[in-house]
């Protein structure tokens, strides 16, 4: 997502395919634990890969609005998409996270930014 966010033309368009060659093998080993779809998850149940999948996409919605890019699609990805929107519900993360508008502002800025060096 580093590279999405801060470059442009060829080099952005690699980091894209970079990114979805990377979400298809993880869709595909989630379907030997979860067939259908992630139900349950709960801040008892937290772990570390649950801690690093949310931290790697648990803002997708944010990334959609600045990058323009739809990571998480539901039809492409639904087992990854089920896995974020369950940890989203989890209410120990809601609490830890920015507000939505703080999110897009520093995304965008981020962005803005190292588009501007170029």
């Amino acid at each position: 997502m580093f590279l999405i966010s801060t470059t442009s033309g060829e080099t952005r368009e690699k980091a894209i395919k970079e990114l979805f060659g990377k979400l298809e093998p993880l869709e595909e080993g989630l379907k030997g634990f979860f067939p259908k779809e992630i139900h349950i998850v709960d801040s008892k149940s937290l772990g570390m890969l649950d801690i690093l999948m949310f931290s790697l996409c648990g803002p997708f919605k944010v990334e959609e609005e600045v990058f323009g890019l739809k990571v998480i699609d539901p039809e492409k990805y639904p087992l990854v998409f089920s896995w974020v929107t369950a940890l989203n519900q989890v209410s120990e993360v809601k609490e830890l996270i920015p507000p939505y508008e703080k999110l897009v502002a520093v995304f965008g800025s981020v962005r803005n930014k190292t588009l501007e060096s170029f």
